[in-house]
């Protein structure tokens, strides 16, 4: 969150949040925050989405990014920051993370302008850039921070 703020740009990092689950302030779902943030994206703006569908299914996850698709603007440019979960998180969740990666990539390729940060091809090329097998360490957010600056400057 330290990196990104700027005249123009709005961010919402709150923790805990998941498709259908507030997060740690009991604010927002990452479903109610994609219909509240998409409209304020302005014209040739980017909205740039991160999640790893925990706790949903993947179905319930694939209406998520289908949303997000169907709501953006064509004049907007929407980047996905891809998911992903290593040990020590299960073989099962890996799995299905690696899934929902895909997911978003067959959804997000839908729109006409959109972008990936490729966080599961970095962290599983250098899991030390987590530290519980899907939050960042200091390196990671350095990593994404940069990573979305580039792609949005």
């Amino acid at each position: 969150q330290a990196g990104l703020p700027a005249p123009d740009r709005f961010f919402d990092v709150e923790d805990g949040r998941q498709v259908n689950v507030k997060g740690a302030t009991g604010a927002l779902s990452s479903t109610e925050a994609v219909r509240a943030y998409i409209p304020l994206v302005a014209p040739g703006g980017y909205f740039v989405f991160q999640d790893n569908g925990a706790q949903a299914t993947q179905t319930e996850w694939a209406t998520l990014l289908q949303t997000i698709v169907d709501l953006l603007p064509d004049d907007r440019c929407l980047i996905g920051v891809l998911p992903v979960a290593v040990a020590p998180m299960t073989a099962a969740t890996i799995s299905d993370v690696a899934a929902k990666a895909n997911i978003m990539v067959a959804k997000f390729n839908q729109h006409p302008c959109h972008e990936y940060v490729r966080w599961n091809q970095k962290v599983n090329a250098d899991p030390t850039l987590v530290y519980d097998g899907q939050h960042p360490t200091q390196a990671g957010i350095d990593y994404l921070t940069a990573e979305i600056t580039a792609q949005t400057s």
